[in-house]
């Protein structure tokens, strides 16, 4: 009787272990990038990783934000309601 208590303790312990080793899904951040120029090759690496999924699973919710001619990334990313991240190229 007693062997059976301390094996079933031992059981028990073990799930508990196990379950609190559990990884729970986190909440997604939402994050935006902000592109220099409209999306084209160069930006295809981060386009790929979007859609492989690679943010997701970092937990990140991704918004790519396309440039133009009249978006200067480095202004943009300054402002106070800016996207959390830009791409620009330094002449």
């Amino acid at each position: 009787m007693r062997v059976r208590r301390i094996a079933l303790a031992m059981v028990v312990s073990i799930v508990f272990v196990l379950a609190a080793c559990q990884s729970t899904p986190a909440a997604k951040i939402a994050v935006r990038l902000q592109l220099q120029w409209f999306p084209q090759a160069q930006f295809a690496g981060y386009y790929a990783a979007q859609t492989k999924g690679y943010y997701t699973d970092e937990g990140l919710d991704l918004t790519i934000i396309p440039g133009s001619a009249d978006i200067a990334p480095q202004v943009v990313g300054s402002a106070a309601n800016g996207p959390e991240f830009t791409i620009a190229w330094v002449p």
